[in-house]
């Protein structure tokens, strides 16, 4: 039987749930993720050997880091020769965060780059609104005169100038 990479996500999503250890399992595989950002510890997890037990020293050091769940489900994953398909596991995971109010993406550009009060302000804000923790994403874009836009899942608040003047545009409120 073939197991796609959201089967994986759900199963350790409904494992974690259950333990009640959903966002800490989540930090972890953004951990793992970072570690999986160095090519000679990918080539590790992502190589078939013949004999597995030359990983034993690897399993045991990722167990003094993190969870039983996280580096069982690793090890479940290598196993599955699913390790090269990480990073789709942990993009469904996070999808299933969404989906389940545990966190909310906040995409935010703008015009310039925000201050740390105005970015703890609009945070501030925003945890007003949706449940769950914010994972914030600040992109810069000159384009837009003065600022912002938000993307929060399915609601975009667009406070700045150039879309107030192509509104005015499109209503024919200016001639081109």
């Amino acid at each position: 039987m073939i197991i796609s990479t959201k089967q994986y996500a759900q199963a350790l999503f409904e494992v974690s749930q259950e333990q009640n250890v959903v966002m800490d399992v989540y930090a972890e595989l953004q951990a793992v993720s970072l570690i999986l950002e160095d090519e000679k510890i990918n080539r590790i997890f992502t190589r078939t050997y013949q004999d597995e037990t030359i990983l034993d020293p690897l399993w045991k050091t990722l167990r003094s880091h993190f969870s039983k769940q996280v580096v069982n489900f690793l090890e479940l994953l290598y196993q599955a020769n699913m390790m090269k398909s990480y990073e789709r596991v942990m993009a469904a995971f996070r999808d299933l965060l969404e989906i389940h109010e545990y966190l909310s993406r906040v995409d935010v550009v703008s015009a310039i780059a925000l201050s740390d009060q105005e970015k703890i302000s609009l945070q501030k804000t925003l945890k007003e609104k949706y449940k769950g923790d914010l994972e914030m994403h600040y992109e810069i874009d000159a384009n837009l005169l003065q600022g912002m836009i938000v993307h929060v899942r399915s609601d975009i608040y667009d406070t700045s100038v150039k879309s107030k003047l192509d509104r005015i545009i499109n209503q024919g409120g200016l001639q081109q």
